[in-house]
């Protein structure tokens, strides 16, 4: 089994998802998704709240809990907008690592496109016209 997770830590949501490769192809099969609400915004974007930190804190010890219960290759954490732009984002980051050993990665607007982009040509076939796709996410649009 090949098994891999990802998490998105959104503005406003985070997810869960866990995927398992199929042998001898290079496609995969969705075994577990989840989202939490967890608005880190929702008091500012420049320091996340007191009660966003928490609701954060308790949704990634949870896709902890759920992650121990797959045999996992890898997982990735991505941090988005809310953690690049707020002055305590790597305070709840290293926190975070402390209570879950999550590894969250901050990524650029620009990284974030492009992981939006190969999510999306996995699921969407292309024409050979231009085509648009546009994240339109609690904290930046990408």
């Amino acid at each position: 089994m090949r098994r891999y997770g990802v998490i998105d830590l959104g503005t406003n949501t985070f997810h869960l998802l866990i995927v398992e490769f199929i042998d001898n192809t290079d496609s995969f099969k969705e075994i577990y998704r989840e989202r939490i609400f967890v608005k880190l915004a929702e008091d500012g974007i420049q320091t996340i709240g007191t009660a966003p930190l928490e609701r954060a804190t308790k949704a990634l010890i949870h896709f902890k809990s759920i992650i121990d219960k797959f045999e996992l290759i890898q997982i990735k954490a991505f941090g988005t907008a809310a953690l690049r732009t707020a002055s305590n984002g790597n305070e709840f980051i290293h926190t975070i690592k402390d209570l879950t050993s999550i590894d969250i990665q901050l990524i650029s607007g620009d990284q974030e496109a492009h992981l939006i982009y190969k999510g999306v040509q996995q699921v969407v076939p292309f024409q050979e016209t231009y085509s648009m796709i546009m994240d339109v996410g609690g904290g930046s649009v990408e």
